[in-house]
């Protein structure tokens, strides 16, 4: 429908709006189509208050007025306002629930980590972590339960050692033996 009155008549197929809206309530559409852009700030018609923008379309040139009731607007925006707090609290606390469950995890590797580092440093060697993460601490445990194999392995060689070199060491005694009993004998055949 033609809202300006200075079109009345002049479009053919358009009906006009009531002419006694206009007295009333709709003056302003006349200021808006002679001014190029028009920003429509406070308009209430029927007892709604509106705002909008009148724009004209460069391809046929009408003159389109887009209104929106503020109280529809008002009440979209608070929905939008409320669903962004819920969403916002809900992230929060999945974050805090995602945040307790790593840091209770972490302890938990932690705690692992320190028990079998607690073992070792009292000379067992041969407790191991048991390899059950596929990331940066599962290498770092099998990189530690290798450092014990090899210690195990160097503790092995060394009893080992010892145990030759003790041998060797009582075969050197049992031969000094054997040597002063000869020398004796020697020394005794020579006096006699």
């Amino acid at each position: 429908q033609n809202m300006n009155p200075a079109m009345s008549g002049k479009v053919e197929g358009v009906t006009d709006i009531d002419a006694s809206l206009f007295a009333e309530s709709l003056e302003w559409v006349t200021t808006a189509v002679n001014e190029s852009e028009y920003a429509i700030e406070d308009l209430d018609i029927n007892g709604n208050h509106y705002s909008g923008q009148l724009m004209t379309m460069e391809s046929n040139g009408w003159n389109v007025i887009a209104l929106k009731d503020d109280a529809i607007f008002q009440a979209k925006m608070n929905s939008f306002n409320k669903s962004i707090i819920i969403a916002l609290i809900i992230g929060m606390v999945i974050g805090v629930v995602v945040a307790i469950i790593l840091a209770n995890q972490i302890i938990k590797i932690v705690k692992n980590i320190r028990s079998v580092i607690d073992e070792t440093a009292q000379g067992n060697l041969h407790v191991q972590f048991k390899n059950s993460q596929n990331n940066e601490l599962g290498q770092l445990e099998q990189s530690y339960n290798d450092m014990l194999s090899q210690m195990r392995m160097l503790l092995t060689q060394v009893n080992d050692n010892s145990s030759n070199l003790k041998q060797v060491s009582q075969n050197v005694a049992h031969i000094a033996h054997e040597n002063k009993e000869s020398l004796q004998e020697v020394a005794t055949a020579i006096d006699e």
